[in-house]
């Protein structure tokens, strides 16, 4: 049990991480965007 929910925590993890960049920076994007419109 605790070795296929470990593969199914890693599988996803390692398709994900070329992914996350865009998605960090795009949170960053919109945080700025918000933060500048706030004022």
């Amino acid at each position: 049990m605790v070795k296929a929910k470990r593969r199914r925590l890693l599988e996803p993890n390692s398709s994900k991480d070329s992914l996350r960049p865009q998605t960090e920076m795009e949170k960053l994007s919109l945080w700025i965007r918000n933060f500048v419109f706030s004022f």
